[in-house]
């Protein structure tokens, strides 16, 4: 085999390796009828917690670094631009401790619909940190996500952000 077939046997094997890894590298988590994948290398913790007359399950799912995803889902349709705008309001105030916050609208298509919500921005002790907060209904629940990063680990945690959120799934 000549020095061109063997860097293409090479690449090839280096390839095969790394995708081997990245699929090695995730868990999944399943759950009341709520499913995706994370990135192994990042906790997944689960609180159940009481509300008025209703109930909620928040997951967050953290990274060993900035970022984080957040996932509530509620036992009932809660009003969900109500909902998704107590959670923008929340972190806008959270987050005007730092520093001012630009809120602009934002939508992304995942699990098989449209979230709408909120891209939130600030810079944390000298560093852009971005914050999107979106909900959906799924089977007459209310389902807000959100999810933060320091926008220069964005390239480190933004694929595994992107893992949770193309891998989502809601039975009922």
């Amino acid at each position: 085999m000549d020095s061109l077939g063997r860097a293409c046997v090479s690449v090839l094997f280096s390839l095969a390796l790394i995708f081997t890894t990245a699929a090695a590298s995730e868990n999944a988590y399943n759950n009341k009828g709520l499913s995706f994948k994370y990135d192994s290398a990042w906790n997944v913790s689960e609180d159940h917690n009481e509300l008025g007359d209703t109930s909620y399950t928040l997951i967050t799912v953290d990274s060993p670094g900035s970022a984080f995803v957040s996932i509530a889902v509620y036992n009932r349709d809660m009003g969900l631009d109500k909902t998704v705008d107590e959670f923008r309001d929340g972190l806008k105030q959270n987050f005007e401790a730092f520093g001012s916050v630009t809120v602009e609208p934002y939508s992304a298509g995942f699990a098989g619909s449209e979230f709408k919500g909120y891209r939130l921005t600030v810079k944390a002790l000298g560093i852009p940190h971005t914050n999107h907060v979106v909900g959906a209904l799924f089977n007459e629940r209310t389902m807000v996500i959100s999810w933060q990063y320091a926008d220069e680990d964005f390239e480190q945690f933004g694929p595994a952000i992107e893992l949770i959120k193309t891998t989502l799934q809601v039975s009922k």
